[in-house]
């Protein structure tokens, strides 16, 4: 009985530090936001790789292939650089969608998927500070 007791007030435990943690990270917005990877044109790495051809002594023709090999190589580090930094945007909102959750103790109800798309939808173009008010703001619907 004893252990049962200390193994629930573990439990309890963990569950309000888990919180703790998630109302943390929802009240500073910049740990959705902040992109490691900047958006970058197709441009920015064709300019990189500008010098290597700047240096590059030949024919007309083999100016040419040069500049069809930077351009195809720029074009593989913008989509490389965009790939990637649309994954950690998605890493970043799936996130916020379970920290909100979380803390509005909706982890496992029928209709979050639903909720959140709705409150998506309102509001991500006005910034996750809407999103989060639209959500609460659903989420009264459910009770």
């Amino acid at each position: 009985m004893v252990f049962v007791f200390i193994y629930y007030i573990f439990v309890l435990q963990l569950i309000n530090n888990i919180m703790k943690n998630a109302m943390k990270r929802l009240e500073n917005l910049k740990n959705y936001t902040g992109n490691t990877l900047p958006f970058r044109t197709k441009m920015s790495f064709y300019m990189e790789l500008d010098e290597e051809l700047d240096s590059f002594v030949g024919s007309r023709k083999e100016i040419k292939e040069k500049e069809a090999e930077i351009d195809q190589q720029a074009s593989k580090m913008f989509r490389e650089n965009e790939s990637n930094r649309r994954a950690e945007i998605r890493q970043k909102t799936k996130q916020f969608k379970d920290d909100l959750a979380l803390v509005n103790g909706l982890t496992d109800h029928p209709m979050l998927d639903k909720l959140w798309e709705k409150a998506w939808e309102q509001g991500y173009s006005y910034g996750l500070l809407d999103v989060k008010d639209c959500f609460e703001d659903l989420m009264e619907l459910l009770s």
